[in-house]
Parts: structure tokens; C-alpha cells; sequence
């Protein structure tokens, strides 16, 4: 297709791809939602003319280009994206399912690049880093379905954390608050892992056994709404 076919939203796509980003991490850039940048390459939605000026500088492209097209794309050497600075913060999107066994033969192997399976967290990760999408209502309202929330399996969690764990009676990790740490009669350490609904109940496994443990401590929590993305 030539540049004077292309669309708005086809030639908005095709810089993204150019440079090396995901639709997460253009929305993590301009503080938007994933949604926003999709529904600017579909042509659902257009950028303002600010949002625009920024596009063209992430995704080193003229500006004229990007807006009308047919002038010359320009891409200025030495802009191309560079993963290397943002390494420590890629979070691999995976399910609950597979949280449980994140990390556990050792370090996830890092990802080569930043694409559509991945979101750039705000700070480097101690551990490795993983992201989810919230999908029940034990939280609730603190943590809705939908949301976007990102851990890292390097941290010591510490009371009052919202950690990420497994445990041998339940088929799926939770997301809960730690609460308190004890020993039992037998010498076992103990966490006490707190729903934010009261509705749901309180756990508590031992942390001595072989099965129950906390993959990691909650670092990143986002909402997206009307549009803008809020970041606690």
C-alpha cells in the first residue's frame, strides 16, 4: 500500500511497529490506555495535535508524515528504540494459571524485546517481573476486574504488602494482603493473607511446606478509565 492509500491509523500502526513498541508501552508513555492507542490505529479515534507531536518523537518519525502522509518518513539515525535501558523493567503478561509456576526453577529468562506480550513497568525490577490482569472480586472495590497489576519476585515480602501466592487448597495463586507472621505449635511459619472484600476469607498457609509460597510482592497497580490511566 502506498503513503498516499495508507490511513491516519495505518500509518500510526506502522511507526509503532517501525520503532519497536507495543501498544502497553505507548500507553505507559503518554499515560493513556491501550485502548486510546488502538482505537487511534483502527481510526475509531483520532490523537490531538499535542498527542501527535509526542508520537512523532517516540516513534522518531516527521511529523508531517505521520499526519498526512505522502512527504518522506525521515527516520533520523541513532533514534531507533534501544530495549537495553528498559530491560529490568519488562513484565511478562501471563495468566494465573501460570503464576504458579513463575520462577520456580530459578530466573525467567529475559525477554529479547517489547512487544505485545510484555508491559514496561515503572522501575526496575529487583527479581523478575510479571504482569496480570485482575479477574475476580476478592479485592474489590481496591482491585476491580480488568485491572492491570505487576510483580516482582525479588522482593522479601513484609506485613502489610499485597503479595502474590500459591497454596495447596486452592487451584489458582491469589492476590491478598500479608497480614502477620508467626509460628505455629510445630515451629512452621505461618502467613495470614487478608482479601480486600470481606466478603471472602482469610488464608493462611505455611510457608515451611514445600508447596505453599509467595511468588512475589505487588509493586504496580493501574486502572484504566475514560481514556486515562491511573497509577498507584
Amino acid at each position: 500500500m502506498t503513503d498516499e492509500k495508507k490511513t491516519l491509523g495505518d500509518r500510526l500502526r506502522e511507526a509503532r511497529q517501525f520503532a519497536g513498541l507495543s501498544q502497553q508501552v505507548v500507553a505507559d508513555r503518554l499515560n493513556i490506555s491501550v485502548q486510546s492507542v488502538s482505537q487511534w490505529e483502527t481510526g475509531r479515534t483520532r490523537p490531538a495535535m499535542d498527542r501527535m507531536m509526542l508520537l512523532s518523537e517516540l516513534y522518531a518519525v516527521d511529523y508531517e508524515w505521520l499526519v498526512n502522509g505522502g512527504a518522506e518518513k525521515r527516520v533520523p539515525k541513532g533514534r531507533e528504540f534501544d530495549i537495553e535501558p528498559y530491560r529490568r523493567r519488562v513484565a511478562k503478561m501471563i495468566d494465573w494459571l501460570e503464576l504458579k509456576s513463575f520462577g520456580q526453577w530459578g530466573r525467567e529468562t529475559p525477554t529479547s524485546e517489547i512487544d505485545d506480550t510484555t508491559v514496561l513497568a515503572q522501575r526496575d525490577g529487583i527479581g523478575d517481573l510479571f504482569a496480570l490482569s485482575v479477574a475476580d472480586k476478592s479485592n474489590s472495590p481496591d482491585y476491580i476486574i480488568g485491572d492491570l497489576v505487576i510483580g516482582d519476585t525479588g522482593i522479601t515480602a513484609e506485613p502489610g504488602d499485597m503479595v502474590f501466592f500459591r497454596g495447596l487448597d486452592h487451584p489458582l495463586p491469589r492476590l491478598r494482603q500479608l497480614r502477620m507472621l508467626r509460628r505455629s505449635k510445630e515451629g512452621d511459619l505461618l502467613a495470614d493473607l487478608v482479601p480486600c472484600n470481606p466478603d471472602f476469607l482469610t488464608e493462611t498457609i505455611s510457608l515451611d511446606d514445600s508447596y505453599d509460597r509467595i511468588i512475589g510482592v505487588l509493586v504496580e497497580h493501574r486502572r484504566f478509565r475514560g481514556g486515562q490511566t491511573n497509577i498507584k
